[in-house]
Protein backbone atom coordinates (compact mmCIF):
# COMPACT_ATOMS: atom_id res chain seq x y z
CA UNK A 1 0.00 0.00 0.00
CA UNK A 2 2.74 2.56 0.72
CA UNK A 3 4.78 1.80 -2.19
CA UNK A 4 1.39 2.78 -4.53
CA UNK A 5 1.15 5.52 -2.58
CA UNK A 6 4.77 6.86 -2.93
CA UNK A 7 4.35 6.19 -6.86
CA UNK A 8 1.13 8.43 -6.95
CA UNK A 9 3.17 11.24 -5.03
CA UNK A 10 5.97 10.97 -7.68
CA UNK A 11 3.95 10.82 -10.63
CA UNK A 12 1.93 13.51 -9.21
CA UNK A 13 5.45 15.72 -8.86
CA UNK A 14 6.63 14.57 -12.26
CA UNK A 15 3.53 15.85 -14.09
CA UNK A 16 2.83 18.88 -12.67
CA UNK A 17 2.26 22.39 -14.97
CA UNK A 18 5.04 24.43 -15.85
CA UNK A 19 4.38 27.90 -17.43
CA UNK A 20 5.80 28.27 -20.68
CA UNK A 21 8.20 30.62 -21.33
CA UNK A 22 7.18 34.31 -21.82
CA UNK A 23 8.44 35.50 -24.96
CA UNK A 24 8.66 39.13 -24.50
CA UNK A 25 9.85 40.32 -27.60
CA UNK A 26 6.77 38.17 -29.74
CA UNK A 27 4.33 39.63 -26.71
CA UNK A 28 5.32 43.20 -27.45
CA UNK A 29 5.42 43.24 -31.31
CA UNK A 30 1.73 42.22 -31.47
CA UNK A 31 0.55 44.71 -29.20
CA UNK A 32 2.38 47.32 -31.30
CA UNK A 33 0.59 45.77 -34.61
CA UNK A 34 -2.77 45.83 -32.77
CA UNK A 35 -2.19 49.50 -31.78
CA UNK A 36 -1.25 50.40 -35.22
CA UNK A 37 -4.46 48.85 -36.53
CA UNK A 38 -6.64 50.22 -33.56
CA UNK A 39 -5.19 54.08 -35.16
CA UNK A 40 -6.13 53.15 -38.29
CA UNK A 41 -9.56 51.94 -37.40
CA UNK A 42 -9.71 55.42 -35.40
CA UNK A 43 -8.94 57.24 -38.42
CA UNK A 44 -10.97 55.79 -41.07
CA UNK A 45 -14.07 55.98 -38.01
CA UNK A 46 -13.89 59.54 -38.01
CA UNK A 47 -13.18 59.83 -41.81
CA UNK A 48 -16.45 58.20 -41.96
CA UNK A 49 -18.22 60.06 -39.55
CA UNK A 50 -17.57 63.30 -40.99
CA UNK A 51 -18.70 62.11 -44.76
CA UNK A 52 -21.48 60.23 -43.38
CA UNK A 53 -22.49 63.94 -41.45
CA UNK A 54 -21.87 65.61 -45.05
CA UNK A 55 -23.47 63.57 -47.33
CA UNK A 56 -26.62 63.02 -45.01
CA UNK A 57 -26.69 66.80 -44.58
CA UNK A 58 -26.40 67.61 -48.06
CA UNK A 59 -28.08 64.72 -50.12
CA UNK A 60 -30.56 62.14 -47.90
CA UNK A 61 -30.29 60.92 -44.81
CA UNK A 62 -29.63 57.13 -45.61
CA UNK A 63 -27.09 58.38 -47.70
CA UNK A 64 -25.06 59.14 -44.48
CA UNK A 65 -25.97 55.66 -43.12
CA UNK A 66 -24.97 53.46 -46.63
CA UNK A 67 -21.24 55.74 -46.51
CA UNK A 68 -20.24 54.43 -43.11
CA UNK A 69 -21.24 50.91 -43.84
CA UNK A 70 -19.07 51.12 -46.52
CA UNK A 71 -16.51 53.00 -44.64
CA UNK A 72 -17.14 50.23 -42.02
CA UNK A 73 -16.09 47.47 -44.41
CA UNK A 74 -13.80 49.25 -46.47
CA UNK A 75 -11.84 49.96 -43.03
CA UNK A 76 -11.50 46.38 -42.58
CA UNK A 77 -10.34 45.54 -45.81
CA UNK A 78 -7.75 48.49 -45.56
CA UNK A 79 -6.33 47.14 -42.60
CA UNK A 80 -5.84 43.54 -43.90
CA UNK A 81 -4.31 45.27 -46.74
CA UNK A 82 -1.96 48.06 -45.40
CA UNK A 83 -0.75 45.89 -42.31
CA UNK A 84 1.32 42.99 -43.40
CA UNK A 85 0.97 40.61 -39.68
CA UNK A 86 -2.60 40.92 -40.26
CA UNK A 87 -2.71 37.77 -40.95
CA UNK A 88 -1.56 37.11 -37.54
CA UNK A 89 -4.87 38.56 -35.54
CA UNK A 90 -6.83 36.18 -33.86
CA UNK A 91 -10.50 36.38 -33.74
CA UNK A 92 -10.10 38.71 -30.26
CA UNK A 93 -8.47 40.74 -31.69
CA UNK A 94 -10.25 41.11 -35.28
CA UNK A 95 -13.34 42.34 -33.22
CA UNK A 96 -11.81 44.38 -31.15
CA UNK A 97 -10.53 46.50 -34.01
CA UNK A 98 -14.01 46.15 -35.60
CA UNK A 99 -15.61 47.11 -32.55
CA UNK A 100 -13.40 50.68 -32.73
CA UNK A 101 -13.89 51.40 -36.06
CA UNK A 102 -17.95 50.82 -35.45
CA UNK A 103 -18.41 52.65 -32.58
CA UNK A 104 -16.03 55.68 -33.30
CA UNK A 105 -17.81 56.00 -36.67
CA UNK A 106 -21.34 55.62 -35.05
CA UNK A 107 -20.81 57.83 -31.79
CA UNK A 108 -18.85 60.82 -34.05
CA UNK A 109 -21.93 60.63 -36.57
CA UNK A 110 -24.14 61.22 -33.90
CA UNK A 111 -22.38 63.96 -32.30
CA UNK A 112 -21.42 65.82 -35.18
CA UNK A 113 -25.51 65.63 -36.42
CA UNK A 114 -26.42 66.80 -32.85
CA UNK A 115 -23.76 69.55 -33.86
CA UNK A 116 -25.01 70.07 -37.21
CA UNK A 117 -28.56 70.70 -36.17
CA UNK A 118 -27.46 73.01 -33.31
CA UNK A 119 -26.09 75.52 -35.83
Amino acid sequence: MAKKAKRKIEEAEESKFEFPVFDEHAFVSHELELTWATLIAFGVGVTAAVLSTIFQRTLAPVVGLVVGIAFVIGGLVLIRNVRSRSSEYTKGDWAGVIAILFFAWLGLWFLFQSVASAL
